[in-house]
């Protein structure tokens, strides 16, 4: 495992399974983390109001290559537009997200043991 070698560590051969172990569950959940992404960003693409798939794709983190969820305070100076259209086109993103989700189905998910309802 010569990627586990630190200059001036010595590692037991036990640890760097493990540490290899922990690199694998970890890539294993960025990867889960990655394919729920794309399938939220293929919802809101589903939704024909492109100004509430705008606002939704800001909100949530989902534009471009951004993870960065923009703040309600800071979406009318991007979006051009007076904080109640914007929470009106988010409200209006949501009800068609719902009506895609009754049609499509939510795909059955690994959840970790670390996993919370407010997850």
């Amino acid at each position: 495992m010569k990627d586990l070698d630190y200059p001036g560590v010595t590692l037991s051969h036990k640890n760097k399974m493990n540490i290899q172990a922990l690199k694998n569950d970890m890539q294993q959940y960025i990867d889960q983390l990655t394919a729920r992404r794309e399938w939220l960003i293929g919802l809101v693409k589903q939704i024909p109001d492109l100004e509430a798939q705008l606002v939704l794709q800001f909100r949530y983190g989902l534009f471009g290559m951004s993870t960065t969820k923009k703040p309600w305070n800071d979406m009318p100076e991007v979006m051009h537009y007076e904080i109640q259209t914007i929470y009106r086109r988010h409200r209006t993103g949501i009800d068609y997200l719902n009506e895609i989700l009754e049609k499509e189905g939510v795909p059955e998910w690994p959840v970790g043991e670390n996993a919370t309802s407010k997850n």
